[in-house]
């Protein structure tokens, strides 16, 4: 620990689990329901103010915004913990945040509502445990990058990654990897177009902003909200620093347009491209979604989507209760599923296909039928719980925090600091920490991603992108 370093009284952290300590004290479910939720909001606030721990309060939030303190746990923890007060109005009798009278709510269904945002709450004190506990206002580095012109090297950097990304995404035993160096690609595109408007380097800005557009495209047919969200999110922090009230201005607003036409898109394009290519699906969704503008199919999307997808506390409820029946946990099965995913499948040609391992337990506990032909592998937070309660959920979110900040660490330490380390090779390679995942794939995408972080950090020596500094 560098000399800027200060100790954290450990009894400080007990501030996180304060609104979990008070949720559980109150019986209602609603009561309890509302206190879990706006608990996570606590957290928040108390973990970015350094009311815990110092968090770099000499910086603006715009230069440390990609540690994984900040974005990755307003994105991780926000979409597990804040999302699920759409599902809750629907419980209480709500449709487009209207009251329909004449709904009763159930009181069990909300009981188990209250008891799984208790285990939100409760995760996200872990999660930002872990993260707080790692995080360093200063990373010391022996390296340092060469790079003159930015935009330039951003703009080759994408150029490079993507293809090598594309085809190793497609190539089995490599797909993690390929992963990997494709949002090393989408960042470097994000990230030179960012630079090139306000340096006013035009030539990079047309190739950058071809770059950015094609990647835009390429996530419009991927049939997934995130890629897009994520594209156009990216884009307004990076821009942010140099245009802070336009970002503001133009990016909220467009962010809210997006969550309001994607559900309407994504829907329409899945259902096409089961019975046509990607380009007709994604013609036809575009259509649907300019022709629901003018009806009432829009809202109705919407509310299923907000109530339905962007949260899964109802599937949380649905294994809670499976759970409680069985009246048992996996323990370690889970863990050692996991274990078991990490073995290269050249090394054991017959090892289980991941994704049916990861939806054993998915039918066990009776989320969907085995004649349903759908993915729906378990949240990180879910695995935890049916692998100890309330004791793994602790365990499974505090490693995931830790995990997260010592990969930034890492990379502020081998590539020179924040803007190098953490905005472009963190937020490339780790992106995945955002959205999460089940323990089989979650741990498989860490354990690569941080092999992926050397090999690059090989390449960028052998190519004298970063250098060891002057002693």
């Amino acid at each position: 620990m560098n000399s800027k370093e200060t100790k954290t009284s450990p009894a400080k952290y007990l501030l996180l689990y304060v609104p979990f300590l008070l949720s559980i004290a109150v019986g209602d479910p609603i009561s309890s329901y509302l206190i879990a939720w706006a608990g996570s909001f606590f957290i928040f606030y108390v973990s970015f103010t350094n009311k815990i721990k110092p968090t770099s309060p000499e910086l603006p939030l715009a230069e440390k915004i990609f540690k994984p303190l900040f974005l990755t746990q307003i994105i991780f923890a926000g979409y597990m913990s804040c999302t699920s007060i759409f599902y809750f109005l629907d419980q209480m009798g709500y449709k487009n945040f209207s009251k329909v009278y004449g709904l009763t709510p159930s009181l069990d269904e909300l009981k188990y509502t209250a008891a799984c945002q208790q285990y939100y709450l409760l995760g996200h004190a872990a999660f930002a445990h872990g993260l707080l506990a790692l995080y360093k206002s200063e990373v010391v580095s022996k390296y340092r990058p060469k790079i003159t012109n930015w935009p330039k090297f951003f703009m080759l950097a994408a150029i490079v990654c993507a293809p090598i990304g594309f085809v190793l995404s497609r190539t089995g035993a490599l797909s993690v990897i390929g992963n990997s160096i494709s949002g090393l690609a989408l960042v470097a595109a994000t990230i030179s177009l960012a630079l090139a408007i306000p340096l006013k380097q035009r030539g990079i800005l047309v190739l950058s902003g071809i770059l950015y557009i094609s990647q835009l495209l390429q996530a419009l047919k991927s049939g997934f909200k995130e890629p897009v969200i994520v594209s156009v999110m990216m884009l307004g922090l990076f821009l942010y620093p140099f245009y802070k009230r336009a970002v503001i201005l133009t990016f909220i607003p467009l962010m809210l347009l997006l969550f309001t036409v994607l559900p309407t898109y994504v829907n329409t394009f899945r259902k096409q491209l089961s019975t046509g290519d990607a380009d007709e699906a994604k013609q036809e969704a575009l259509k649907q979604v300019q022709e629901s503008f003018s009806g009432d199919q829009l809202a109705e999307t919407n509310w299923d989507f907000l109530t339905g997808r962007i949260s899964e506390i109802g599937m949380f409820t649905k294994y809670k209760e499976s759970t409680d029946t069985r009246g048992t946990y996996y323990g370690f099965q889970i863990v050692g599923q996991a274990g078991i995913a990490l073995i290269p499948r050249v090394l054991w040609p017959s090892k289980p296909i991941t994704e049916d391992v990861a939806m054993v337990r998915v039918l066990e506990n009776g989320i969907v039928s085995d004649d349903v032909m759908v993915s729906a592998k378990p949240q990180y937070i879910v695995d935890g719980y049916l692998s100890g309660g309330l004791a793994g959920i602790w365990i499974a979110l505090f490693f995931y925090g830790a995990m997260a900040q010592f990969f930034d660490n890492m990379c502020e330490k081998l590539f020179g600091g924040y803007f190098f380390g953490t905005a472009f090779v963190c937020t490339g390679i780790f992106g995945f920490l955002w959205r999460g995942n089940c323990f089989e794939f979650i741990f498989n995408n860490m354990l690569y991603g941080f092999l992926t972080l050397f090999l690059l950090f090989i390449a960028f020596k052998q190519l004298k992108i970063i250098e060891r500094k002057p002693v």
